[in-house]
């Protein structure tokens, strides 16, 4: 129906396409285009600057652990006797950490595991009390308020764990949630830590 005249489209005029119809249809996919043009949509998180480390997640820290956790496990099998044995024929690094109980066996083990050719070092910024009630496996207490210190700010078993950003040894820095420790994992890596990483969630 209608003439031909009459069905063609016209082109739009330039001096009208500011004009938007008066009534309101509600939320349509050309208005959703119009309001993200130029983002990555509407879950879109807003990128964090200054942020010099990296994150890792759980899951993939696992999997990193797990080579170190087997190694851990087939050691621990040893009793006291095998133990000193070992000692005896120069696995004094590695037994020493086993059978030690003095009060820095956890950096005297960190060390050893190290030496061992471990690649995670976990580092537990939580207060001491929530690190001695659960920890991940083979963590270390680390208490923020060192890095304030103007000297000694490191632990010295950070040192044989440090390495270029793309390493295979990495420093993960955790707390309760993964959200407090921006500023002092950009500590870390301005002061030659770059392998540094905050665990996330």
């Amino acid at each position: 129906p209608g003439s031909p005249v009459t069905r063609r489209s016209r082109a739009p005029d330039p001096r009208f396409a500011h004009l938007k119809p008066r009534v309101d249809t509600g939320s349509n996919m050309r208005k959703l285009m119009e309001k993200y043009e130029g983002t990555s949509g509407p879950n879109a998180r807003a990128k964090q600057t200054h942020t010099y480390f990296r994150r890792i997640k759980p899951l993939d820290l696992e999997r990193r652990l797990a080579p170190d956790i087997e190694c851990e496990e087939s050691i621990y099998a040893y009793d006291l006797d095998e133990a000193s044995a070992a000692m005896s024929l120069g696995g004094a690094s590695v037994a020493a950490s086993i059978v030690s109980h003095a009060a820095d066996a956890s950096t005297s083990a960190s060390i050893a595991a190290a030496a061992a050719g471990a690649s995670v070092l976990c580092l537990d910024c939580r207060s001491f009390e929530q690190y001695s009630d659960s920890h991940v496996r083979g963590a270390r207490h680390y208490d923020l308020a060192q890095l304030s210190h103007s000297t000694n700010h490191f632990p010295k078993e950070l040192y044989f764990f440090r390495g270029p950003a793309g390493g295979d040894k990495l420093i993960v820095l955790y707390d309760a949630d993964g959200k407090g420790l921006d500023e002092a994992a950009n500590a870390f890596v301005q002061r030659g830590i770059e392998n540094t990483y905050v665990l996330s969630g």
